[in-house]
């Protein structure tokens, strides 16, 4: 396996740059345990050892969800897809992920003596958790909230789970977090009390504000609306108010507190009232009632005024448990395939982009290679991702009339603005090819050069318009499986993150000119800073496989030039080397797409749509599939997962994949199988 979390020098003749670890980050949207499912229902999970009993079926306004309890789970929540949840175990404090009472992974590894650790939520498009911890010897025994991969295959140096600092306050508890979308809540206790507190995970330095005084935070499927209780938890005393459930406005006011609508009314003190979580319709609020020893579920309806009337989730029975909603989510395997490699080009086309006119997302190009050869071909998904819109397919001495038929159904009737993208010189795509499109009154803009290495320097110009890109990619073009990994990447960072990726080629285990001349004068800008930080003008340089990464390290800077540094992304073979990129890149994507290892067709256009899809394009062998690891990774990653996209025949990807990959990534809402859909 390859030493892929480290960060290399580059080397100039005679002086070797200094080797600094990588410090990467794509913090997508987070994602919440309890966010509505598509058909609007879900299981209730009652977790925790709170006494009485779990199970029958609760009736929460009007909808029927089926109870279980997780009794060895303290404080379980559910990932957004419902096929994982995350969970304390009560024996020894490790922070678990998985299926409870199944298969689970240890995502961090046992609570130290004197540390504490409570309530998980997901975030990160459901690949991250988070959780608040207490311990001694950190944050002067204030609890602040960490976070970890749900996989749990992210390891330290120790070979234990890796674990960060998400949020700590100085001289403040940070405790009961969630999450939905790219929206934090948790609850900072000071010694002058309770405050509900906000962030957007999705701004580098987000500041957290606050919205309310109050304790147990919840926020509501869509995130636009906080539920709270608002004192403190038990133990309390008759001297105390008694709990009640509130709502307030997620938005930041930015000034005075948004006035609070008050849910329930009850008196008396020492009922607790705590542990408060919306529906997944978002109707209603269930949470815990009770003291130790008669704890019971109970559900009230969001909109209630100051009520006094509570419902049991269960009728004729004490349910006990901290509850959780599993979304009931169906997910989907997705083949796309056509009777050859064009038809498959048209058919991933036509399930990523709609008509003008017609509902869906619209393409505002079209990027056109030849069919018959790789090297023109290789930077065209990080190109169209970039323009908005499909990669196609066509035949050098001419376009192909389905082609040209999908070009007009994408783009609509040309209009001399209209612009697609032909890739490679004449010999790559013939004249008569340009000529047909102008003829339709297409823009054309033929990218090309007087090789595949030049050719890919002028993708790279055009996706950035001259300037330096933030993401160089390199792979080598003699092959096309690890440029066709690095393009899915480079296609989701240039149509999701407002950055600019290129795909640069090496000749083998050689850098050649034309990459040689566009990279030396921006190797100064891809060094970190001395505290591995990276600096404001940072360009990114990673190498993709083992040719890119022995080029790279090979001693080819000009003189005059200074020498910068490159993380080596590479396996033992090019099915490993995706497995590598889609784990460095995509931490939070909830698409992936498989292609055949062996071809390089079907992949191409694939990799364009998942980059439009924010999702990795994975190689598997159409002999045995996906990979052990890939297969491990969808598996622990499906708390994330909702669609993946088969791209290619049975002849290219085995049709048994679709069965199997779809046993991986299913919860309790099963997955469907459809064949070439249509936006």
């Amino acid at each position: 396996m390859s030493d892929s979390s480290a960060r290399r020098p580059l080397a100039l003749t005679a002086t070797i740059a200094t080797s600094v670890a990588a410090a990467a980050s794509m913090f997508a949207p987070a994602a919440h345990a309890t966010t509505a499912s598509p058909n609007g229902i879900a299981n209730l999970t009652l977790s925790g050892n709170w006494g009485g009993t779990a199970g029958g079926t609760a009736n929460v306004g009007g909808t029927k969800y089926a109870v279980s309890g997780a009794p060895k789970a303290n404080d379980l929540a559910w990932s957004p897809t419902g096929a994982r949840a995350a969970w304390i175990d009560p024996t020894d404090g490790a922070v678990m992920a998985g299926v409870p009472g199944g298969a689970a992974q240890m995502i961090a590894p046992a609570a130290p003596n004197g540390t504490t650790r409570s309530h998980p939520a997901w975030i990160d498009g459901g690949s991250q958790v988070v959780w608040s911890e207490s311990s001694k010897g950190a944050n002067g025994g204030y609890a602040m909230l960490m976070s970890a991969y749900g996989d749990g295959l992210q390891t330290d140096g120790n070979g234990s789970p890796s674990v960060r600092i998400l949020l700590q306050v100085p001289n403040a508890d940070l405790t009961h977090p969630d999450a939905v979308g790219s929206t934090l809540v948790f609850e900072q206790d000071t010694s002058t009390g309770s405050q509900i507190r906000v962030m957007d995970l999705s701004k580098p330095g987000s500041v957290p504000y606050t919205v309310a005084n109050g304790t147990n935070p919840s926020l509501s499927p869509n995130g636009a609306t906080v539920a709270y209780v608002n004192i403190w938890a038990p133990p309390q005393t008759t001297t105390q108010p008694a709990t009640n459930l509130f709502t307030v406005p997620s938005a930041n006011t930015g000034g005075a507190l948004a006035a609070p609508h008050q849910v329930t009314a009850r008196t008396g003190a020492l009922i607790s009232l705590q542990n408060p979580v919306w529906t997944p319709d978002g109707g209603s609020l269930v949470f815990q009632y009770g003291s130790p020893g008669t704890w019971d579920t109970m559900s009230v309806p969001a909109s209630a005024a100051a009520t006094t009337t509570f419902t049991p989730i269960v009728a004729g029975a004490k349910s006990a448990g901290e509850p959780a909603f599993q979304p009931n989510v169906k997910d989907h395997v997705i083949r796309l395939a056509g009777t050859d490699r064009l038809g498959t080009a048209i058919k991933a086309s036509q399930s990523a982009w709609a008509a003008p006119g017609a509902a869906g997302p619209h393409a505002n190009a079209v990027v056109l290679s030849r069919s018959d050869q790789f090297a023109d071909a290789l930077g065209g998904s990080a190109l169209a991702a970039k323009v908005g819109g499909p990669l196609l397919l066509t035949q050098t001495a001419g376009l192909n009339g389905a082609v040209q038929a999908e070009i007009q159904r994408v783009l609509g009737p040309g209009d001399g603005s209209k612009t697609v993208y032909v890739l490679g010189g004449v010999k790559a795509l013939s004249p008569a090819v340009a000529n047909a499109l102008a003829a339709l009154h297409y823009k054309v803009q033929r990218v090309g050069g007087d090789d595949r290495f030049s050719t890919a320097v002028g993708i790279a110009n055009t996706i950035t318009g001259g300037a330096a890109p933030d993401y160089v990619l390199v792979a080598t073009g003699e092959g096309y499986a690890d440029p066709l990994s690095a393009g899915a990447a480079a296609g989701a960072i240039n149509a999701h993150q407002g950055k600019n990726a290129v795909v640069l080629l090496t000749d083998d285990k050689v850098m050649p000119k034309a990459t040689t001349d566009y990279l030396a004068p921006l190797l100064a800008r891809t060094n970190l800073n001395a505290d591995h930080s990276k600096p404001a003008n940072f360009i990114e340089l990673d190498s993709i496989g083992g040719q890119a990464t022995t080029a790279l390290g090979s001693h080819w800077i000009p003189a005059g030039y200074q020498a910068g540094s490159f993380l080596g992304l590479s396996g033992v073979d090019r099915y490993e080397t995706s497995y590598f990129v889609a784990r460095y890149f995509f931490g939070g994507a909830d698409a992936a797409g498989l292609a055949t290892g062996m071809n390089w067709a079907d992949a191409l256009s694939g990799g364009a749509e998942m980059g439009e899809l924010d999702g990795p394009l994975l190689l598997v062998n159409p002999k045995t599939g996906a990979t052990p690891e890939v297969a491990q990774w969808l598996k622990q990653n499906n708390g994330q997962f909702t669609t993946v996209g088969i791209f290619g025949g049975t002849a290219a990807v085995p049709g048994s994949v679709d069965k199997a990959v779809g046993g991986l990534i299913a919860g309790a809402g099963g997955v469907d199988y459809p064949s070439n859909p249509a936006v």
